[in-house]
């Protein structure tokens, strides 16, 4: 698909570093790819622990209802549980787009021989270094209401506004017995934490399985009921673009001549904000200062919000 070599900076201990690809990644198509970094250093003592994989899921962007997984939907022998009932498990996601409303959320449970139940929670990650942090929603699924071997679907309380970042889907035994699905067929996402009396720390198998929790969330503004103006807007054209890009919008259905409209980086940064015009049923968006990736665009028409994704290349 796609590689890169990047030279970085002599990086200490604890250290970070954004590193910017002089080729981006642009899918074309949905589905399972492998994120591989490779480190090289000059005197390195042991060069065989210098790579790692990391899954890296493609969605369908244009559909209305977005699923969002690491596994493949088949679980290895057993499941994960602890004893005493105190323990729990958690994937972290980041949607594709901003914004996002996240709606459901699963579990694939093994076994629930004491018909326990369990918990499916919502975090924030506003925690220190985007850690698991506010608790945003809670739900409880009784025992006896679900099918083991199979994942169950819980509705939250009432839809998640996701306007930047990612968000933690945690599985909280109920009581004793009950354990949850593990997926062992690569690549794995590294997204993947374990829950032990309220902590939360990297899930210790998290090289070499993924956790069978999955999130749901929908576009914002879709459908012709729920926002009329959705239908007026066509999709940006060059897409990818270098410089300028344009999407047609049929002005007989929309009320006002000017838009504001707001452009967000993949992680949720505001990197244009501006007030513009539609004229003969086009507006043209100017992308030459923006770095080359994916970018989620955002056009306010009264009350409601429209958006539309365009990926930028250098």
């Amino acid at each position: 698909q796609v590689s890169n070599t990047v030279s970085t900076d002599t990086l200490q201990p604890s250290r970070t570093q954004n590193i910017a690809y002089i080729n981006p990644f642009v899918p074309v198509n949905s589905g399972t790819f492998r994120f591989i970094n490779t480190t090289t250093l000059a005197g390195d003592a042991t060069p065989s622990n210098d790579g790692i994989t990391m899954e890296l899921q493609v969605v369908d962007t244009t559909l209305i209802n977005i699923e969002l997984s690491y596994d493949n939907g088949v679980a290895a022998a057993g499941g994960i549980s602890w004893n005493g009932g105190d323990g729990g498990c958690a994937n972290y996601f980041i949607p594709p787009f901003y914004p996002c409303d996240l709606t459901k959320v699963s579990a694939y449970i093994v076994a629930d021989p004491n018909a326990v139940g369990y918990y499916m929670k919502i975090y924030d990650d506003d925690g220190p270094n985007a850690s698991a942090g506010t608790l945003l929603d809670s739900v409880l699924v009784p025992g006896g209401t679900f099918t083991t071997n199979a994942f169950t679907q819980s509705t939250l309380t009432q839809p998640l506004r996701i306007n930047s970042g990612g968000y933690y889907v945690a599985w909280a035994m109920a009581g004793d017995g009950v354990s949850l699905g593990q997926n062992a067929v690569a690549p794995f996402s590294n997204r993947t934490f374990e829950i032990l009396s309220g902590v939360m720390a990297d899930y210790r198998y998290r090289e070499i399985e993924d956790l069978m929790i999955r999130s749901y969330i929908t576009q914002i503004g879709v459908g012709v009921e729920e926002n009329p103006a959705e239908t007026a807007f066509g999709q940006f054209f060059p897409n990818p673009a270098t410089d300028r890009a344009s999407i047609l919008i049929d002005a007989t259905r929309i009320t006002q001549p000017s838009l504001p409209v707001r452009v967000f980086d993949l992680q949720g940064k505001l990197v244009h904000n501006k007030v513009m015009s539609v004229q003969n049923n086009v507006l043209e968006l100017s992308v030459n200062g923006l770095a080359a990736g994916q970018y989620t665009v955002i056009f306010t028409v009264g009350d409601r919000e429209i958006s539309r994704k365009i990926s930028i290349v250098r």
